[in-house]
């Protein structure tokens, strides 16, 4: 199921933002990684390899989440964060990995 981030917040996604990246170990256990992300109109993209532990982990299991911290921007909103649950579209060669 994909759910739409609202308009009103889609450009807390805009520009090139520190976030962690959490996917599924073998195991089951969460593996969070501090990833660089941005959008490409559609979707969130994370920047990452395939040979890395969250590349892997992706690849296997799609599941992931991603939280953007927001707070060092100045914002009239109270949001200091936003908080994205999905599973993994694509792994590409550019724009890094998509998800919703």
């Amino acid at each position: 199921m994909q759910i739409t981030i609202p308009e009103a917040y889609y450009d807390l996604l805009n520009g090139p933002r520190v976030a962690a990246l959490t996917t599924v170990m073998p195991d089951g256990q969460p593996q969070s990684s501090l990833v660089w992300c941005d959008e490409d109109g559609e979707c969130a993209c994370v920047n990452t390899t395939r040979e890395r532990q969250k590349g892997r982990n992706m690849r296997a299991n799609p599941k992931v989440s991603l939280l953007i911290e927001l707070s060092s921007l100045k914002r009239e909103r109270s949001i200091t964060s936003i908080g994205l649950r999905g599973s993994t579209l694509s792994i590409r060669t550019t724009m890094g990995t998509s998800f919703q």
